[in-house]
């Protein structure tokens, strides 16, 4: 990370195109490096679910605005932010986007949660026709106020959400942005993903930096706990490393048991 920084620093106006995640663990590296920029126009962050709190974070250090869009390796549809909002308006020459409620009814109604299905107009050599895509999203409307582009809009987008939770010993499900920690409870730590196979029982696996001692484990296990209002049992386990998904994403969440039941 110091050598991307060095590299970015020789940039002139610059823009960063990132994963979520990768930009983020580089965002924390620049904070407690107490390193600042002033030469990135924005951060394009595309591929996995953007959380509210680490856009917050990331634009806070790198002194810039945060754009995050949304598409597929099948080209079904591709969306963006616009200038003025965080919201994602739909290309309508990309591909169709139907946003369908449970009993594959076309979503009408603001506000409403759909899974997106698509069919791409690019990809001449195998199209795609109403793929349903297992990502979900929140329809806003067709018409952006802010940008006044008639595109459809979606927002709080989130991509195969059943990894997003951790399953509490109630069988309660707990969202990953409530676990999500902004303060010094992994400052010690390089990588870490959540473990879960059990309800209500967590391993958090890590990657632990040069300084990692007793303490920051301890630390990690009494601020998630107390964040989780104790309603999952959590341990700490060092791991060597975390692998990424074949497309070099993070999971935050490896979840194995069964939510669907």
């Amino acid at each position: 990370m110091s050598h991307y920084i060095s590299h970015i620093k020789t940039l002139k106006d610059c823009f960063l195109h990132v994963y979520p995640s990768s930009i983020y663990q580089l965002a924390r590296f620049a904070k407690k490096e107490n390193i600042t920029f002033n030469n990135i126009k924005a951060v394009l962050a595309e591929s996995e679910n953007v959380y509210p709190e680490q856009r917050t974070f990331v634009e806070s250090v790198f002194n810039c605005r945060y754009y995050s869009s949304y598409g597929h390796s099948e080209k079904l549809v591709a969306a963006g932010e616009c200038e003025h909002t965080a919201d994602y308006h739909v290309w309508p020459t990309y591909g169709y986007l139907e946003l369908l409620d449970e009993n594959d009814n076309v979503i009408t109604e603001k506000g409403q949660v759909g899974e997106i299905v698509g069919t791409g107009f690019i990809n001449t050599v195998m199209p795609f026709i109403r793929y349903k895509t297992g990502d979900f999203a929140e329809y806003v409307g067709d018409y952006c106020e802010a940008c006044q582009r008639h595109h459809l809009i979606i927002k709080n987008i989130r991509g195969h959400r059943i990894q997003e939770n951790l399953v509490a010993r109630d069988n309660s499900l707990i969202s990953w942005t409530a676990v999500n920690m902004h303060d010094d409870t992994f400052d010690d730590v390089l990588q870490y993903q959540f473990y879960q196979d059990t309800p209500g029982v967590a391993v958090i696996k890590i990657r632990a930096s040069k300084v990692f001692s007793e303490e920051s484990k301890q630390r990690i296990i009494n601020n998630i706990s107390n964040k989780l209002q104790h309603r999952i049992e959590v341990s700490v386990a060092q791991v060597d490393d975390i692998p990424l998904t074949e497309r070099g994403k993070s999971i935050f969440v490896d979840q194995k048991t069964n939510i669907s039941s």
